[in-house]
């Protein structure tokens, strides 16, 4: 499937339509194992299982808001029950959901860290925690903080900083089942149906179809091997001498002259000739005046409040910092964590799960994060935590109650808990290193010479 030749954006009237021809699966179900490779002195790692369904039905743009919906409602959500369950069992380290729209429509569960031993408790938890959704059905909170978060993130429509790039790539979705791209600017009318649909019969039905007696599954486990990365080197030094085998002498030669050419390329540096070529803009084409940020500051009871006037769909946005000038340094990994904390454990009012469903209906979502600012006059450093959160206009009273809620009557008391979380930080971080080494190595780097990256 290339989506060059699919589309060339250039070249489309505003008629035109894909010709795409949906795909089906190959089989009713499927069972896959395969091994992956880890190092040597790597600690025994986990199995990692992927259940996946596909959803028999035509692909069209609001299929991708229905499954963007359950994502949140089966996995995502701190609320969801199969995310609860697995957790307190654990099953899982940590899970996540993946859903394919463009040519047909599937839906998969990936489990990280799983213990091969109980794999198939995994898989019968899952299909017996879809069938209790569908006898018992959906906590209408949880589907309507799902639904409200969607709905949020495409108010703020914003794609690096681009609200067309938002619709142009979100368009694409009804021009692959060749649907009008213009009928997704009517968004208010989408979310009334998606809003209908919420408060009907509608999920459970399409999770007992699509789901539960879904006509084809696939379920693929991926095992850990220490063997298979030296086996793998083996069979690729082989397949490459078998290759250099089949070459003529002439053929070797053209592969080393190829070779050489590229290195040449990449090495040789331009000529000032050749630099001029190369397309840039001129000291005059850049914008010489600066664009004002008008802002007010406030102070009251000794907190400075700085407000900027800004029109984003009547979204207010919110950021609250915190002084940690007084916690030692040593100590700055535990308020990390506690921050982490604060939006996962359950207060004196509500459960943790409530609260998730608290905070996704009344706000556009909350966050912490660390904040290191630097006095361009004296050169001192100031450490902050920044509570970063948001909110449509007439629901900020509301956000203001859970605020305090939080702050003064989170409850720290449940033990297996606070190690779920830990373990998903865990993994996280894990993924981290493993994945985007070279940003923590700059970071590192960066620590040696400058204030702001040591902390």
């Amino acid at each position: 499937f290339n989506i060059q030749e699919e589309m060339t954006i250039s070249n489309i009237a505003s008629d035109a339509r894909p010709n795409i021809k949906e795909e089906k699966p190959s089989a009713t179900s499927i069972w896959n194992e395969e091994y992956y490779p880890i190092f040597e002195d790597d600690e025994d790692s986990a199995s990692l299982i992927s259940i996946g369904y596909h959803i028999d039905k035509k692909v069209s743009f609001m299929s991708s808001f229905i499954l963007n919906i359950l994502k949140d409602v089966l996995v995502t959500s701190y609320a969801s029950p199969l995310r609860r369950e697995i957790l307190k069992k654990s099953l899982a380290q940590d899970f996540y959901p993946v859903a394919i729209t463009k040519r047909r429509n599937d839906f998969f569960i990936m489990a990280e860290e799983v213990d091969e031993n109980r794999k198939d408790e995994l898989i019968l938890l899952i299909d017996t925690a879809l069938k209790d959704m569908v006898r018992g059905g959906i906590d209408k909170n949880l589907l309507l903080g799902s639904l409200k978060a969607l709905e949020m993130e495409w108010m703020e429509a914003n794609t690096n900083n681009s609200h067309g790039l938002f619709y142009l790539l979100n368009s694409l979705e009804s021009w692959y089942s060749g649907e009008d791209i213009f009928k997704i600017l009517n968004i208010k009318s989408i979310f009334q149906e998606l809003h209908n649909m919420v408060f009907s019969n509608f999920f459970e039905d399409f999770i007992d179809k699509h789901f539960v007696n879904a006509k084809y599954k696939s379920f693929t486990i991926l095992y850990p091997d220490k063997k298979k990365m030296k086996e793998d080197e083996i069979k690729r030094s082989k397949r490459l001498a078998d290759y250099k085998a089949s070459l003529s002498e002439e053929e070797i030669e053209e592969l080393i002259l190829f070779n050489k050419r590229l290195e040449d390329n990449i090495s040789r540096i331009y000529s000032d000739e050749e630099k001029k070529t190369i397309p840039h803009l001129h000291l005059n084409d850049i914008q010489k005046d600066i664009w004002n940020c008008y802002y007010t500051v406030e102070k009251q009871d000794g907190v400075a409040l700085l407000s900027v006037e800004k029109c984003i769909n009547d979204i207010i946005y919110f950021d609250f910092a915190f002084d940690l000038s007084s916690i030692p340094a040593d100590r700055l990994p535990v308020v990390s964590f506690l921050t982490d904390l604060l939006i996962q454990m359950e207060t004196t009012s509500h459960t943790y799960y409530e609260l998730s469903n608290e905070i996704a209906i009344h706000t556009g979502g909350m966050s912490f994060f660390p904040e290191v600012i630097e006095n361009k006059h004296t050169k001192d450093i100031n450490l902050k935590i920044v509570w970063n959160i948001k909110a449509l206009a007439p629901k900020v009273p509301k956000m203001f109650d859970i605020m305090q809620e939080i702050a003064q009557h989170t409850l720290f008391e449940d033990k297996n808990r606070i190690r779920e979380v830990l373990d998903s930080i865990i993994l996280r971080s894990k993924f981290e290193f493993e994945n985007r080494g070279h940003v923590l190595t700059s970071s590192r780097v960066a620590s040696y010479f400058l204030k702001t990256s040591k902390y």
